[in-house]
C-alpha cells in the first residue's frame, strides 16, 4: 500500500500533458482522436468526461469495438 501511495503521489505531481506511462501514449492518443474526433471538441471536454449513454448506444459500442480491434 505504501508503494502504491508513493506512485500515486508522483503521478499527481506531473502535469497530464507531460505524463508518459508508455512509449505508445502519443500513438494511442492520436488513434483515439481519429476514431472519435468529437472527443477533441471544446478543448477535449468530451474526453475529460465521457458520455456513458453515448458509449452504450449501438453506434458507440460499434465504434468502441472497432477501436479496440486496432
Amino acid at each position: 500500500m505504501e508503494q502504491a501511495q508513493t506512485y500515486w503521489n508522483l503521478i499527481e505531481m506531473i502535469s497530464p500533458k507531460t505524463l508518459k506511462l508508455t512509449k505508445y501514449d502519443d500513438e494511442i492518443f492520436e488513434h483515439t482522436l481519429k476514431a472519435f474526433p468529437e472527443l477533441s471538441d471544446d478543448e477535449h471536454a468530451n474526453l475529460i468526461k465521457i458520455n456513458e449513454e453515448w458509449m452504450k448506444s449501438e453506434d458507440g459500442k460499434r465504434r468502441w469495438r472497432e477501436f479496440c480491434e486496432w
